[in-house]
């Protein structure tokens, strides 16, 4: 059984909220999870944990067969470490007061970033939209972590 004080998780995760769900990705340490039912027991936990924020879905590429281990508590061992930066946007701006990605659209392998393709589509989607109304319109395209890269869910809103 394990205890809520010793989640072996490790330092870097990603947090994705939609109106939904939220969607974690982080690492558990692969020398202090021994098996498939400890790892499942601290998914449950940590989904327990945080279920006062909305649904919780943790690590969800587990139940395809993919837990999320790490031996340094970092995907850094995996070569996923960000350098391609973040300035890098498909529209050439950074818009800290408006939505916007934070995956670089240059460099980045589209099928472990669909970042790189959503920040495209959406702004192709919102361009075609103005051109038809006249309206700023704003496209979120949110995956959705283990899913198939079509398998999204979509926000649009639309500005006078």
């Amino acid at each position: 059984m394990v205890k809520e004080q010793t989640i072996p998780i490790g330092e870097l995760y990603k947090i994705m909220f939609t109106p939904k769900t939220i969607s974690i990705s982080a690492p558990l340490y692969a020398e202090r999870v021994h098996n498939k039912e400890e790892y499942t027991q601290y998914k449950k936990l940590i989904e327990k944990q945080l279920s006062n924020y909305g649904k919780i879905i943790f690590n969800p590429d587990f139940e395809n067969g993919f837990p999320y281990l790490t031996l340094c508590g970092s995907s850094i061992e995996c070569g996923d470490d960000g350098q391609v930066g973040r300035g890098n946007r498909y529209n050439n701006l950074i818009t800290p007061c408006k939505p916007m990605t934070i995956e670089a659209y240059h460099g980045k392998n589209n099928k472990n970033h669909v970042g790189k393709l959503y920040s495209k589509l959406a702004f192709e989607l919102a361009k075609e939209n103005y051109e038809k109304t006249g309206k700023y319109t704003e496209i979120i395209l949110v995956s959705k972590i283990g899913k198939p890269i079509n398998d999204y869910e979509i926000y649009k809103k639309e500005l006078k």
